[in-house]
Formats: C-alpha cells, sequence, structure tokens
C-alpha cells in the first residue's frame, strides 16, 4: 500500500509562530509608544522655549523705552486724563473697570514709566497669582522739551516754538505751578489732522546755493476735539510736550485662557493684542537704587505696601520720589509646552525668583497641571530713561 504524506505546519509550530508574532507586535508597539511620548516632551518643551524667548524679546524692548520722553520733574506721577472719542477713558468710574484681564489697571492713572499690580493681592483674587504691568513711553529720551503755554478756548504757545508740533500728534499739558505736596494734574491731548505746522519758504533771491527757509511755526495750535482739551485754569499758564504720533501707554496681563495680552490704553475700546500664548504667570518687581550713587540696584521689592500701584499712582510728591528710585524691573514668566509630558517628565511645583528669599515664589502644579513641562524665563531691565532722573 502506498502511504501519503502530509506536508505544513503542526499547531505546536503555529502557537509557536503566533507567540513570537505577538512578542514582535508588543516590541513595535512599546517602541512607538516610547517615541511618541519623547516626542511630546520634546515638542512641548520646544513649544515652551520658543514661546518664552519671544516673551523675553518683547518684554526687553518694551520695557528699555519706558519713560521715554517723560523723564520730568513736573510730569513724572502727575494725574492724567485721557479722552478718546470723546469719552474719558481716565480717570475710570469704580463701578466701570476695564475687561479682563485689564479689570487690575487702576482707575486712576497717573505718568510713570512702569507701574506693577500685584496679582496676589489683587481683589478679587487672580488666580493663579499674576502680575499686571503697565509701561508709559512717548518721543525718544534725547528730544522732550516742555514750552510755554496758554489755554484760553485755544491753545496757544508762548513764544512759538522753534520745532512744529504735527497733525495728529499726541500732547500732555500739565500746570506749571506748584501745588505742594501733589503733582499738578496732566491731560493728554491731540493735535487736529487740519492743524497746518507751516509750509517751507521761498529761496532767498540773489544767493548762491540758497536753500529753502522754513516759515514760523503757528503760535495757536488747533486741537482735535474728540480728544479733549486743557482744563482751563487761572492764571492759564500750562506746559505742553510734544509725545509724537505714537506714545505708547500700555498694560500687559495675562488672560485666563493663559495668553498674554496687550491694550493701548489711549484706546482700549480698539480691541487686545495677543502676545503669545501658554503663559502660566507673570510675576515682576521693582529694582530699587535708594542711595542715588552709583546708579544700581540696592533692593529688590515686591508690589506691596508703599510700593503698590494705588500708591505710586496717588499723584504725590512722596509717590514721585519713590517713582524715581525704580531704575530696574525683573520679570519671572513661566511658561507651559502645549503637549502633555509623561509621568517622568511631570512638575509638582514651579518656583520664582529662588535667590531672593524673603520674594520667592512657589506656584504648586496638581492634577492635569502637574502633567505638562514648564519653563521659567527670568528677565532683568535697566530702565535707562527713569535714571536720568
Amino acid at each position: 500500500m502506498h502511504t501519503v504524506r502530509q506536508n505544513g505546519l503542526s499547531l505546536i509550530e503555529v502557537m509557536v509562530g503566533m507567540a513570537v508574532a505577538m512578542l514582535a507586535s508588543l516590541a513595535v508597539i512599546n517602541a512607538f509608544s516610547m517615541s511618541e511620548a519623547n516626542k511630546r516632551n520634546t515638542s512641548g518643551a520646544g513649544d515652551a522655549a520658543q514661546s518664552g524667548s519671544m516673551l523675553s524679546y518683547y518684554l526687553s524692548r518694551t520695557l528699555e523705552e519706558a519713560g521715554s520722553g517723560l523723564v520730568n520733574d513736573g510730569i513724572l506721577d502727575c494725574p492724567v486724563t485721557i479722552t478718546n472719542a470723546s469719552t474719558v477713558v481716565f480717570p475710570q468710574a469704580p463701578a466701570t473697570p476695564l475687561a479682563a484681564p485689564f479689570d487690575l489697571v487702576p482707575g486712576n492713572l497717573a505718568i510713570a514709566p512702569v507701574i506693577i499690580v500685584d496679582g496676589a493681592s489683587a481683589t478679587p483674587a487672580v488666580s493663579p497669582a499674576s502680575d499686571t504691568i503697565i509701561v508709559s513711553a512717548g518721543r525718544p529720551v534725547g528730544s522732550p522739551q516742555d514750552y510755554p503755554a496758554n489755554y484760553v478756548n485755544q491753545l496757544s504757545l508762548t513764544p512759538t516754538p522753534a520745532i512744529n508740533f504735527n497733525p495728529g500728534d499726541y500732547l500732555l499739558t500739565y500746570s506749571a505751578l506748584t501745588t505742594g505736596l501733589s503733582v499738578p494734574a496732566c491731560q493728554i491731548v491731540r493735535v487736529a489732522s487740519s492743524f497746518a505746522p507751516g509750509a517751507l519758504g521761498t529761496a532767498l533771491s540773489g544767493m548762491a546755493n540758497a536753500k529753502p527757509i522754513g516759515a514760523a511755526p503757528p503760535s495757536v495750535v488747533t486741537l482735535d476735539a474728540a480728544y479733549g482739551a486743557p482744563v482751563p485754569i487761572d492764571p492759564p499758564a500750562i506746559s505742553v510736550r510734544d509725545l509724537g504720533s505714537s506714545p505708547n501707554i500700555e498694560a500687559i496681563a495675562r488672560s485666563s485662557s493663559q495668553s498674554l495680552m496687550t491694550v493701548n490704553l489711549l484706546n482700549p475700546t480698539a480691541g487686545f493684542t495677543t502676545i503669545t500664548e501658554n503663559v502660566v504667570a507673570v510675576r515682576a518687581i521693582y529694582g530699587l537704587d535708594t542711595t542715588g550713587t552709583p546708579k544700581v540696584v540696592d533692593t529688590w521689592v515686591r508690589a506691596t505696601g508703599p510700593y503698590a500701584a494705588s500708591i505710586l499712582l496717588n499723584g504725590t510728591t512722596a509717590s514721585a520720589s519713590i517713582l524715581k528710585q525704580i531704575i530696574a524691573l525683573r520679570v519671572a514668566i513661566i511658561v507651559r509646552g502645549s503637549q502633555k509630558a509623561t509621568g517622568d517628565a511631570a512638575n509638582s511645583s514651579v518656583t520664582l525668583f529662588s535667590d531672593q528669599p524673603t520674594l520667592t515664589v512657589t506656584y504648586p502644579m496638581t492634577g492635569t497641571d502637574a502633567n505638562y513641562q514648564y519653563q521659567v524665563y527670568d528677565v532683568v531691565v535697566s530702565l535707562q530713561n527713569p535714571k536720568a532722573l
């Protein structure tokens, strides 16, 4: 009888093959998971680093301009009135603060290079605590000049200035009189678009290589009624400073959606601008020069107590003296990665100003917050313009 042999795999061989395939699949899945986790960790750290770098550059550039064109004893800490589109923007009614995240901006502003509004002591409380920074700057510090003037129904400069004001320029007007312990109030107005600064004259006849000469600027400056007018005083002697066409009075704050935003306080209804995202908190401290010689930081202080925004903006000569001591700002920013990290990359807390024992701030990261990566950026900016005081 002929015997037929069958070819193929036995049951044991099939089971061994399946076991090997399953082990290989598990190895591939594990490798992919580890690769994806590393990718998320790297991507999250990279996003945080990019956001932090952009934010550090923005803050450095903005703060370095603080006080430009505003370093003057008669201007510093003057309570300011700002009108836009015929609506008084500042001072605000206490019941109508700016919309969040700028609801911590004080209703009464005064001219100051930099003001920190402490978020930790805010009412209502801000969680997690984050500060609001207000920065003011006008023309470059090399060109500010005050012009004597008076205002009785019109702004008359006496004598006629040597430099033209231009249509659309913002002007800071303030009383030329001293009032003891208080700094005289000031007001920001704007030159009308119809204002004619003066045309170039013709070349002097009979002179070789003669160049056109400028006609004398007008002594009466037409103002834009939508931006208000100087408050009449008796006597009507005031001083006028040209802040240029685009002075910078802005507030910087973190929103509840972790976006760092800025608003132009000359026209807050124009909308908010986002600087960067994934910002957990911004905290800032003042660097003081209490000795005056040399211009170096003697101590760092938080914006509380005598350095609280409400005190520094109260329009007194005492607060103006404190503002002169502020020659640096230190800003610490917590930036969060955009991707959730793995367990081994989790953070239980983030600490700011660790080299300043009395100013150290710790943010605990609990729940899902612990599953993200965080970068801390510490920016120290020397306020060169206030140093000129």
